[in-house]
């Protein structure tokens, strides 16, 4: 056989084995999906999450095998492959998640208006993912023998990425408690593919920064151009059918609207990164690709540290969006009452009210003001007893669990803590329980109350908001 046919059946038996791994892939999908709708597994608790997290395993490792297989000019140690995938999957759980959900919780505030969503997917999410790739694929096979192919860069990003979608889709499965099998399934493998390709567009960069002369600004920019499709497919995966933002928790899965964006864009970017492998072995098949240049350094330092450098940007201006987000406020003016509260509340006042507001999309915590007549100055805590007879219609049963008295800008006032057994609604079928604060500030002959109410999990977050909100108050 000549060296062309050799080729040709190369080129041909990779078309094969890929074909038959998306095939495999495919039908494993498929398999679980239908299993779960004609035989749902009673898994619960452990079992149900040691079965989400094997499917995560089974997801990345098959969509690995299909990029690896594009590579066939001189293929990678599968060793040293696999080695990058458990640094990635290791460097995203140990510091990726926890400095965006954790140092910058970014979950807490990402979805309260649109600039903090495409900002916050961008600077933080997208940007700490694509750092943690760049140090995965730089400081731990970059510098080796191993990596001295142009393709080598993508195969090493995709691995690395891998492991960053594995975090994430683990964290899914714990988050949610394991996860419904078959839907969860399907929302694993469209972010399997998508943090693979990303990881590839990295790893693109990569390869060329260190087998070709490229500007300073090369790797600096395919790690933001990397965080900006990382953001995008965060956002896109969080669209309703209508076009707003769905609150985004790892433990709800996207409607189908964002399944199919996300997917889109996923799809078309690991369509790039294929023929970009494609086209780097024919080059390298056909002998028409220049030899790189032999003075080019291992290790481009101004490059790295440019690198660095812009993380280090993209989590200042993350921080600053985060804390625009967290202080931007709603001012009112509503019957002689001024004030302001959180932007990301939601106005929802009932007629025998002067404000209520409440955080629809996080927390549920509720700021109220209310007004209560004809109070006598010298008996304040009497206006407690009015408001528990007021709230029996609401709580299944009602307790004062504490009472201080206080000066509200030199005004008497009582701080009362209360909690509530709320009776079921049409869409909270269980009793749920509220903590709550009033304070009973007495303006003549009348008691001005100024209520939270919160889960007992959100209140200590909610009540640092809840006093801002107070300090803003003046009537």
């Amino acid at each position: 056989m000549t060296a062309s046919g050799s080729r040709t059946y190369m080129r041909r038996g990779v078309w094969r084995a890929s074909v038959w791994t998306l095939l495999v892939l495919i039908l494993f999908v498929a398999l679980v999906v239908g299993l779960d709708a004609v035989y749902p597994p009673r898994l619960t608790g452990l079992g149900l999450i040691v079965v989400g997290i094997l499917l995560a395993l089974v997801l990345a490792g098959l969509w690995l095998v299909f990029f690896y297989l594009q590579d066939r000019f001189e293929p990678e140690p599968k060793s040293e492959v696999v080695r990058i995938f458990v640094i990635g999957l290791a460097l995203a759980g140990a510091f990726g998640l926890p400095l965006v959900q954790q140092v910058f919780r970014l979950p807490e505030w990402q979805y309260r208006d649109l600039t903090a969503t495409i900002l916050g997917a961008i600077f933080i999410a997208g940007a700490v993912e694509a750092f943690i790739i760049y140090t995965t694929v730089r400081y731990f096979i970059y510098h080796t023998s191993q990596f001295n192919e142009r393709t080598d860069g993508v195969i090493y990003g995709v691995a690395a990425g891998l492991g960053y979608a594995t975090a994430l889709n683990v964290q899914f499965i714990l988050s949610g408690s394991g996860a419904a099998i078959g839907a969860g399934t399907v929302y694993m493998a469209g972010v399997t593919l998508a943090h693979a390709a990303f990881g590839g567009v990295l790893g693109y960069f990569l390869g060329r920064a260190k087998l070709e002369h490229e500007p300073v600004w090369w790797l600096p920019f395919g790690l933001l151009l990397t965080a900006v499709l990382i953001g995008l497919f965060h956002m896109l995966r969080s669209q309703l059918q209508t076009g707003r933002l769905l609150p985004g928790t790892v433990a709800h899965l996207p409607s189908f609207t964002g399944l199919l964006l996300s997917g889109v864009l996923a799809l078309v970017v690991a369509l790039v990164i294929i023929w970009l492998m494609r086209r780097d072995t024919v080059l390298a098949l056909s002998g028409r690709r220049a030899a790189p240049p032999a003075d080019v350094a291992f290790g481009d330092r101004v490059a790295n540290w440019a690198v660095i450098g812009l993380f280090i940007v993209c989590l200042i201006v993350g921080g600053l969006v985060w804390d625009r987000t967290e202080h931007r406020t709603t001012a009112f003016d509503i019957n002689g009452f001024r004030g302001s509260y959180p932007a990301h509340f939601s106005l929802v006042t009932r007629p025998d009210e002067i404000l209520r507001v409440v955080d629809v999309l996080e927390t549920q915590a509720q700021f109220i003001i209310s007004v209560i007549p004809d109070v006598q100055p010298t008996v304040p805590r009497s206006v407690i007893s009015q408001l528990a007879a007021l709230r029996a219609t609401e709580y299944d049963s009602y307790r004062v669990l504490d009472i201080q008295e206080r000066q509200w800008r030199d005004r008497p006032t009582l701080e009362h803590h209360f909690a509530g057994v709320e009776l079921p609604t049409p869409e909270r079928t269980i009793p749920h329980l509220v903590e709550g604060v009033d304070y009973i500030i007495i303006d003549g002959n009348r008691a001005i109350v100024v209520t939270m109410l919160a889960d007992p999990e959100t209140y200590a977050t909610v009540e640092s908001l809840f006093i801002r909100f107070l300090g803003t108050l003046s009537f």
